[in-house]
This record gives C-alpha cells, sequence and structure tokens, in this order.
C-alpha cells in the first residue's frame, strides 16, 4: 500500500456514514415518497453510488421502508417510494 492511501485511509471521516444515514432519515420523514434519486438529486454531497447503500443499511435496519413505486422525472424509470418505518418507531 502507497503511503499517500495510508494517508487518505487515515483522514477518512468515520462518522460520515453514520452522518449521511441521519441526513437521509430525515429527508425521507420530511419528504414521504421520495426515491432514492430524489435523495441523491437533493444532497449534493452524496452521490448515487454512495445513497443507495446508506438506503440498504436503513432498510435492512427497518428505520425506512418501500412501498410503490414512482416514475422518476429525469431518467423516466420506475423507482421505489421510501417512507419511515413508523412501526419501527413506536416498538423502539
Amino acid at each position: 500500500m502507497k503511503s499517500t492511501s495510508r494517508q487518505a485511509y487515515a483522514q477518512k471521516d468515520p462518522n460520515k456514514s453514520t452522518r449521511d444515514r441521519m441526513d437521509i432519515l430525515d429527508f425521507v420523514e420530511e419528504n414521504p415518497g421520495c426515491t432514492r434519486q430524489e435523495i441523491s438529486r437533493h444532497f449534493k454531497r452524496i452521490p448515487i453510488n454512495v445513497c443507495c447503500p446508506r438506503v440498504n443499511e436503513l432498510l435492512a435496519s427497518k428505520a425506512l421502508v418501500e412501498r410503490g413505486l414512482k416514475r422518476d422525472s429525469v431518467s423516466g424509470k420506475s423507482c421505489y417510494r421510501l417512507y419511515v418505518n413508523e412501526e419501527a418507531g413506536a416498538a423502539a
């Protein structure tokens, strides 16, 4: 491993993923039925290739749920709508 790679790894913010998940969760709570693409477009610092894994983590933890489809206004593709899982909040 090159020293520049080690330096970059050492400077990596370990809390960035957590911060991204919290931002995504807040956005979905404020915009129920939004899609991953809309989240990524809203947060310029969270590209789609970072947004999808964070959303998948939130889905796996049952903080979010997918319900229904919505046609994306840019790509025209059908995308899953995301909602905060109200049942998970009641159980906590």
